[in-house]
């Protein structure tokens, strides 16, 4: 009988402490992206919202227009008709891919970071371009507005974080 009051009440201990172990709070609230429920709202709003500043974004997104071009927000940009290009940054990875529309057609062209080459590629018979390359940056410095796209040493596209808007996609 003794024999097994010790087992049941080492049992019950074990249950006690693994239930305990695993009802602790962590240190740090979001750390684990589930860890809010203790929390009030006004906290878990707070640890929410210093998580999110917290994180560096995955991607970058970033349209290229001739210099020449207005970057104001009521200005028009003829998609069908003028040069145009894509720029999407892993930031994990570091990798460019760059997609460009309405450039001239069968010209090499080289996509710059703030003056050092990312990659070239030879616009098609539509005139429509595609460039991936890789590039090493402190992300601290990193400006999005500093790539360029450039044909024969003159500056066609450069990169604005935002896009302009068109007729057909106002805002």
């Amino acid at each position: 009988m003794i024999n097994l009051k010790n087992i049941l009440s080492i049992a019950v201990a074990t249950v006690v402490l693994t239930s305990a172990v695993f009802a602790a709070k962590p240190e740090n609230p979001g750390s684990n992206g589930k860890a809010y429920g203790h929390l009030s709202k006004e906290d878990r709003m707070a640890a929410i919202i210093a998580a999110k500043n917290a994180k560096v974004r995955p991607v970058t997104k970033a349209y290229m227009y001739p210099s020449d071009t207005s970057s104001a927000s009521d200005a028009r940009y003829d998609y069908d008709e003028d040069a145009w290009g894509m720029l999407l940054v892993k930031h994990k990875k570091d990798v460019v891919k760059f997609h460009g529309h309405n450039l001239a057609a069968n010209k090499e062209y080289t996509l710059k970071y703030d003056g050092a080459e990312i990659g070239k590629a030879t616009s098609n018979d539509e005139g429509n371009l595609k460039i991936t390359g890789s590039f090493t940056v402190s992300w601290e410095d990193y400006d999005v507005k500093k790539f360029t796209l450039s044909a024969g040493g003159e500056k066609d596209l450069e990169s604005r974080l935002i896009g302009l808007r068109g007729a057909e996609n106002e805002d």
